[in-house]
């Protein structure tokens, strides 16, 4: 509501979050008429051979993303959400003047652990091996009930469900173990650092992610922080 862009034709590269797909975005288009749309598969990109750590995952994404940015009419611009703003901050330059980018906005985005917080990152490492186990052994329903009664979900409203997954199981479980969070970097020196506009964007009923987000703008991260 209340978006205005103006007639140069921008393009949205977008990276959908964990069990999301890209046609996720499309609800999104109708409100931005002046944009054409390109999402990126993170499965595709998790399927790849190469992808088997944080920094490999990297440089696979920003072949896709750089592919995704060429031939756009205008600036492009990147937003992703969740898995795929983690994913995102993966990418080395994505801050800096080479970025294919004009801009990026990350939504709900989890900035990495803390190096010295070994404890959470051992809880996250149980956490999502569990999850990979679930990936591969529970039925599709079974898992569906589990992921939509997590706390940070429970308070959106539940999509309709489908009777299958948005990639084969072992490409589920691999995301789990090789992008957990519990691998994950910590990208607040990266975020730091940023020289690019960056609109870093929380929910209102997200207590933990907004807080997270008070607490890089009093870093010094260079983003316009927003909670819808």
């Amino acid at each position: 509501e209340g978006i205005r862009m103006s007639p140069t034709r921008y393009r949205f590269v977008t990276l959908h979050g964990c069990l999301g797909a890209p046609s996720d975005w499309e609800v999104l288009q109708s409100v931005v008429p002046a944009a054409d749309w390109h999402g990126v598969d993170l499965w595709d990109v998790m399927s790849d051979p190469g992808a088997s750590r944080w920094e490999s995952v990297g440089r696979l994404l920003r072949l896709r993303l750089v592919e995704a940015a060429a031939g756009s009419r205008g600036p492009s611009i990147l937003v992703a959400y969740s898995f795929g703003a983690r994913l995102a901050l993966s990418v080395p330059d994505l801050g800096s003047t080479g970025s294919p980018f004009a801009g990026v906005v990350l939504v709900s985005c989890h900035p990495g652990l803390p190096e010295h917080d070994e404890a959470e990152r051992a809880a996250r490492t149980v956490s999502d091996g569990e999850w990979a186990r679930r990936f591969i052994e529970e039925p599709v329903s079974r898992i569906w009930a589990a992921w939509d009664t997590q706390p940070v979900l429970r308070a959106s409203a539940t999509p309709p469900r489908t009777d299958h997954l948005p990639a084969p199981r072992a490409t589920l479980a691999r995301a789990m173990r090789v992008a957990s969070l519990a691998s994950q970097p910590d990208f607040r020196g990266r975020l730091r650092a940023w020289s690019r506009p960056l609109l870093w964007v929380t929910g209102s009923r997200d207590a933990k992610y907004t807080a997270m987000s008070a607490d890089l703008a009093r870093l010094g991260v260079p983003a316009r922080f927003v909670v819808c």
